[in-house]
């Protein structure tokens, strides 16, 4: 491993992944890991285009959507993309996948009407 790998993962565990810094303890899939969330981010939708018009009938879908660094190492084998993930005891689904130096950031979201 090249010297800026080996201090790019040590950086990883004593900054980004510190408890004291950014990190907190998150249950994952019924196992506890550190892990960084960031903040929501909610979308509105409020119907769909069916034959050049607009369908709406008070059918609004709100999107909140997450973003989860977590080790990779921690988590395991790669998340895939639409699977159903726990996070805290909340049911959320795989929006997107990246792995970047070892953090597997995962966006996370939950439908609801």
């Amino acid at each position: 491993m090249s010297d800026f790998k080996k201090l790019l993962a040590e950086d990883i565990d004593a900054v980004f992944l510190d408890d004291d810094i950014f990190a907190e303890e998150h249950t994952i899939n019924g196992q506890k890991m550190k892990a960084v969330i960031s903040n929501d981010t909610l979308k509105e939708s409020g119907g769909h285009w069916e034959g050049g018009v607009r369908q709406s009938f008070g059918t609004q879908i709100y999107t909140t959507s997450k973003k989860l660094y977590v080790k990779a190492g921690d988590f395991g084998k790669k998340p895939k993309i639409g699977n159903p993930i726990q996070v805290d005891g909340a049911d959320l689904t795989i929006q997107n996948f990246d792995e970047q130096q070892g953090l597997y950031v995962i966006t996370i979201d939950r439908r609801r009407q």
